[in-house]
């Protein structure tokens, strides 16, 4: 193959990947502050390399009386690998191995609980009808965010056809990175 063809290759290639999904979509504002579960999980894409110190999994629990209870699992900071992370209580990330730590349960203040009901009041999720096959234009990340409110589940993947908004899903990361207590 010639050079140019090949410079021509990379080109188109790299351009359909920075498009992103072909696809026509809008998005809507769901209401998600009454549920009786909410659980946030970092899921693997084709590879599973998490940020360092960061939420893993957080399940949020409304009891009868109206408390919510927290359930967390975090990691630590990243150590440089020395022959690979131990398998039940590291994981490997983008610097190295993490201890993975679960906190301890605990009851949301009413501060925190007013914040989350404001949060999940508005929630900013993207509806498309792809055009074509949209994993053929997107790398598979190493990691996705899976967010769950009872039984209303989504992502923040581009190629899934209900996801977050990229900005919605910093948010609420932000949110449950500020209910740790480690």
């Amino acid at each position: 193959m010639r050079r140019e063809t090949c410079g021509v290759l990379l080109w188109l290639a790299l351009a359909g990947f920075i498009s992103g999904c072909s696809g026509v979509g809008a998005t809507t504002v769901r209401n998600l502050s009454v549920f009786d579960e909410f659980h946030f999980e970092w899921t693997p894409g084709l590879g599973f390399c998490p940020p360092a110190e960061s939420v893993l999994s957080a399940t949020i629990r409304r009891s009868p009386t109206g408390e919510y209870a927290l359930e967390m699992t975090v990691s630590s900071e990243s150590r440089p690998t020395n022959g690979g992370c131990a398998a039940d209580t590291e994981i490997e990330t983008i610097d190295g191995c993490a201890q993975i730590m679960e906190l301890p349960s605990r009851v949301l203040t009413q501060d925190e609980i007013d914040t989350m009901l404001d949060l999940f009041r508005r929630v900013v999720v993207w509806r498309t009808v792809f055009l074509e096959p949209c994993f053929l234009r997107v790398v598979d990340p190493c990691v996705t965010t899976s967010f769950i409110w009872d039984d209303f589940e989504t992502t923040d993947f581009p190629c899934n056809p209900t996801h977050l908004t990229a900005q919605e899903a910093s948010s609420i990361l932000f949110f449950l990175d500020t209910l740790r207590s480690d």
